[in-house]
């Protein structure tokens, strides 16, 4: 029986397991109908089988891996992102709603492989990125990209962070796209999902299904406008505060490094 070693992390579907190796390699276990485990094939496996590339070659380079329901994601050390299994909503970032069997890299509507990415999040059938900020411009005009990729099963809920209910097939920048952001989570259910993001200041976003209060903000009532359900916090740099209160944003210059919480 195939032994593993030297887990350093892993993630859960509906019924298979992908668990990460030292090494950058993935190993994979359970249910593969959709070819979710990487294997070049739908043979359900009940020990762990190296994720593949190729008939000869196994995935590696892998920093980070993500269970959906059906589908698998792996971030590699490059900042690019590898899907693969069940992809009828769009949620492996293809442009398209074929299923694979293999790794393939998520792209943008153009088509164009996406890079810079820091986390990854499956879960249901969507996917979540975000991405590494980086600057650009001149001192006292400088300004900063980051922010979140979505793709995905959007059903009535809008749990994308898209402001709509469109399902999305490949990934897609929205929601503080200026904002680094630190970590994301969704719940499992499929058909009410509920999403949330958390920025580098502390405040946190969410999003979607709300039946049972799972957005944190004082109602039952699902929504497709994101709410910040953190405290006040007033955020200091050398360039500028900035004043975040509910969804309201107040900026003015200061040379102050500090960092004041309200």
């Amino acid at each position: 029986m195939q032994k593993v070693s030297n887990i350093i992390q892993m993630s859960a579907g509906d019924n298979h397991i992908v668990m990460l190796d030292a090494d950058g390699t993935v190993w994979s276990t359970g249910h593969n109908y959709y070819g979710q485990l990487g294997t070049n094939n739908k043979t359900n496996y009940s020990i762990p089988q190296q994720m593949r590339t190729g008939t000869t070659t196994v995935l590696n380079n892998i920093k980070k891996v993500s269970a959906g329901s059906l589908h698998t994601l792996a971030l590699a050390e490059n900042g690019t992102v590898y899907s693969l299994g069940y992809n009828y909503y769009g949620q492996l970032g293809t442009r398209n709603t074929t299923n694979y069997m293999l790794p393939v890299t998520m792209v943008d509507s153009k088509g164009n492989t996406v890079t810079g990415v820091k986390d990854i999040e499956a879960n249901g059938y969507t996917s979540i990125l975000s991405i590494k900020p980086t600057t650009t411009g001149t001192e006292g005009n400088l300004s900063q990209t980051a922010g979140i990729y979505v793709t995905g099963y959007n059903n009535n809920y809008g749990q994308l962070f898209n402001q709509d209910t469109k399902t999305l097939t490949s990934l897609t920048k929205k929601y503080k796209k200026t904002k680094n952001i630190i970590t994301m989570a969704s719940t499992q259910n499929i058909s009410s999902q509920t999403a949330a993001i958390v920025d580098d200041s502390g405040l946190v976003y969410t999003v979607g299904y709300n039946g049972y209060g799972a957005m944190g903000n004082k109602t039952t009532t699902s929504t497709t406008e994101p709410a910040n359900i953190s405290e006040a916090s007033l955020e200091v740099n050398t360039r500028k505060i900035v004043l975040n209160l509910e969804t309201n944003n107040l900026k003015q210059t200061n040379r102050s490094k500090n960092r004041l919480r309200i």
